[in-house]
């Protein structure tokens, strides 16, 4: 299955990292949710927490 790429951003945008530890079965989940929506894994997870934020506001 094709997946968008994700377009490289700027250099000065993205200078952190996040490193999360999950079962595998997560992971598969994760896997399968960015795929129904055609995005790579770490666009679909940038998408969800950056969602998640926004409703905060």
């Amino acid at each position: 299955m094709d997946e968008k790429e994700d377009p490289p951003p700027p250099q000065e945008e993205r200078k952190s990292y996040l490193h999360v530890e999950c079962k595998p079965a997560e992971k598969g989940k994760y896997i399968l949710a960015a795929r129904r929506k055609n995005l790579k894994l770490n666009a679909w997870i940038l998408e969800t927490l950056n969602s998640e934020v926004d409703k905060s506001k």
